[in-house]
């Protein structure tokens, strides 16, 4: 085992060089992202299905990035980890989008971004009476819950917890690195099981609300432990991507090393069987239990064309992955690192288009014929969201990169992490 060092990181080490590429990734993102976002406004008026799907489909996904990294820092000061330490700050300026700074104001980023989910609710929601159809018995069952107002307060309740959850952790971790004060630490370690209590709660029940009610004739208990499940390997892929393209850059060199690489991959790899698992019993359950109610939801994503993206998830998001990224030697190798958590991220896109986008088809439009289900004119207020939401979501992450530390300098077990050697 090394020494742990015990002089302090020099600036110029955790901060981005004057004339790095990285500096400019906000004004970069941001226009790309603005530009986007416009365009996919823009098919709204021609498409509106495909692009309140699409956007919500964006939205989703890059939310369960965020969610991920907030999960990702809790996590590690609940457990009081010391290996993660040099990947924590990159991870909480993922988590710093649900409270992201202007100026001495924190804005929380997706509250913004949702606005166009309350627009088209009625569109994508098909509880709503403003359908002009009538509501069956079994929605009108649970209207106590699926009505707007209760919608919308729940919404506000994720929204402001996510904002406060960032608010601290992030402004904490910061603050440290200004004042070096270890008490800091404490107060985040004693803060994060509350929190992870909180995390969890918010998360299940956005995903009931937002991905789930798309449906509100199907139900499943565990469907919060499937988001939550895609949360993790998103963010882990993205800290792999980030840390693999940085060092590339000669950022972070010596500090993020392949020892770090490797455990980042172990919990890519742990946390994708385990969203295989979440995936095999819900199924499971549900074909065991054959109840029409439930099975119908299977069986909307087997006929046509949707088939053939369900055995596509089988195989990517499961076998191909479990093979790929069980030897170490991938793990610790930065192109092949970087390739395996590129196709998981592409992937989780596919994992929540097959969630949402037959129930679009079946409730709206009762289209079943493959060709509607991917028609390249209905991908492209997805393609346009995804980058615009990507876009912005990345340009404020990018502007939090520039501003501060790319590790947290003073926190107390820095050296167990520069140090850290798997074994």
């Amino acid at each position: 085992m090394k020494e742990h060092p015990t002089v302090p990181l020099p600036e110029e080490a955790v901060t981005l060089p004057e004339n790095s590429i990285w500096r400019k990734l906000p004004l970069i993102a941001g226009v790309v992202g603005v530009i986007s976002l416009i365009a996919s406004f823009g098919t709204a008026l021609y498409m509106k299905m495909p692009f309140f799907a699409g956007y919500l489909i964006a939205f989703l996904y890059f939310l369960s990035i965020a969610l991920g990294g907030m999960f990702a820092v809790l996590i590690h000061f609940a457990t009081r980890a010391g290996w993660s330490v040099v990947i924590r700050r990159l991870a909480e300026f993922i988590l710093g989008t649900f409270a992201a700074p202007l100026g001495k104001i924190r804005f929380p980023l997706f509250l913004i971004l949702f606005i166009p989910i309350v627009i088209g609710m009625s569109t994508l929601y098909p509880w709503i009476p403003s359908h002009g159809h009538k509501l069956d018995h079994v929605i009108q069952a649970k209207v106590g819950y699926l009505n707007v107002t209760f919608f919308l307060i729940r919404a506000g309740i994720y929204f402001l917890v996510w904002f406060l959850i960032a608010r601290f952790f992030v402004g904490s971790s910061i603050e440290q690195d200004r004042t070096g004060n270890p008490e800091l630490s404490r107060k985040m370690q004693f803060w994060s099981p509350l929190s992870i209590a909180c995390f969890a709660l918010t998360l299940t029940f956005a995903a009931f609300d937002w991905i789930m009610s798309t449906d509100p004739h199907w139900f499943s208990t565990i469907f919060g432990v499937y988001y939550f499940a895609g949360s993790l390997i998103a963010i882990y892929s993205t800290l792999l991507i980030f840390v693999i393209s940085l060092r590339g850059t000669g950022v972070l060199k010596g500090i993020v090393t392949a020892e770090h690489d490797q455990d980042m991959g172990k919990l890519l790899f742990g946390f994708n069987v385990f969203w295989s698992y979440i995936a095999f019993s819900q199924f499971m359950l549900i074909w065991y239990s054959n109840l029409p109610e439930e099975t119908l939801w299977f069986k909307h994503r087997w006929e046509g064309g949707w088939k053939y993206l369900s055995l596509t998830l089988v195989f990517g998001h499961f076998v191909i992955p479990f093979f790929f990224l069980m030897s170490r030697h991938i793990k610790r190798k930065p192109f092949l690192a970087f390739i395996g958590a590129a196709w998981i991220l592409l992937i989780h896109l596919a994992d929540l288009y097959w969630l949402i986008m037959p129930n679009m088809y079946h409730h709206a439009h009762h289209m079943k014929l493959p060709h509607d289900h991917f028609a390249m004119i209905h991908l492209l207020p997805l393609v346009t969201s995804f980058i615009g939401i990507g876009g912005i979501f990345f340009a404020v992450v990018g502007w939090r990169m520039r501003s501060e530390h790319l590790v947290p300098s003073q926190d107390p077990r820095l050296a167990e992490s520069l140090s850290f050697e798997n074994v």
